[in-house]
C-alpha cells in the first residue's frame, strides 16, 4: 500500500512515454502511413502484403488509442471498470507488438533513423 502511488506514477509515465514513441514512429513513417491508409479504401487489395500491413497498422493504432483512453477513464473514475478494458487492451497490444516486431525483425536490424 505504501508504494502504490509510486507504482501508479511509474505506470502513467511509462504509458505516456509509450504513446509518445508510437506518435514519433507514425510521424517518421508519415508517407508510408498515408499510403497504407489509402490502401484501406481498396477492399480487394487487403489480401496483399500492403493491404495486410495497412490493416495491422490500423489495428495497432486503434489498440494504442484504446489503451490510452481506457487508462484515462480508469484514472478519472478512481478505480478500474468492471470489464478491465485497460488490462485487456494491454495484453492484446503486447501480443500484437510482439508479432509486429518479429515479422519485421530483418528490416529492424538494417534500418537507420533518418
Amino acid at each position: 500500500m505504501l508504494f502504490e502511488p509510486t507504482a501508479l506514477l511509474i505506470h502513467i509515465v511509462v504509458g505516456l512515454v509509450f504513446a509518445g514513441l508510437v506518435g514519433i514512429h507514425v510521424t517518421q513513417r508519415r508517407q508510408v502511413s498515408v499510403r497504407l491508409l489509402r490502401q484501406l479504401g481498396r477492399v480487394r487489395t487487403l489480401h496483399r502484403p500492403r493491404g495486410r500491413l495497412a490493416v495491422t497498422d490500423t489495428l495497432l493504432g486503434a489498440l494504442t488509442v484504446g489503451m490510452l483512453v481506457s487508462g484515462f477513464w480508469d484514472w478519472y473514475a478512481g478505480h478500474p471498470t468492471r470489464i478491465r478494458w485497460h488490462a485487456l487492451t494491454g495484453f492484446v497490444l503486447v501480443a500484437f507488438l510482439v508479432v509486429h516486431t518479429l515479422n519485421r525483425q530483418n528490416r529492424l536490424r538494417s534500418s537507420h533513423i533518418r
